[in-house]
């Protein structure tokens, strides 16, 4: 199997990078936002299965087991504007001049 992590492994008191070839059962995997798999949290490393087809999703949707896949919908964050609420004005303690 390629792309999967690199397993670090402790040889003669050094920390080394060792190529995996295959997955185990306690393996963790990642269904990312545009349907590919990844081994590991990132989007665009260690891609493991990136032949995203809509038989693919429909079986992500409806399949998957225990329970089925769903893109998480999130609400934009708001961010308050520079001076707009951060506890005080810009420019020095109590909103006074600095020069």
């Amino acid at each position: 199997m390629e792309n999967l992590r690199p397993e670090t492994r402790e040889v003669d008191g050094e920390a080394v990078e060792v190529p995996r070839t295959r997955l185990e059962d306690d393996d963790i995997l990642f269904i990312q936002d545009d349907y590919r798999v990844t081994d590991g949290i990132f989007k665009d490393e260690h891609v493991v299965f990136d032949a995203v087809t809509d038989e693919w999703k429909r079986w992500l949707r409806e399949d998957l087991e225990p329970e089925p896949f769903e893109i998480p919908h999130y609400e934009p964050i708001e961010s308050e504007t520079a001076g707009g609420g951060g506890g005080g004005e810009a420019g020095g303690a109590g909103g006074e001049a600095v020069e």
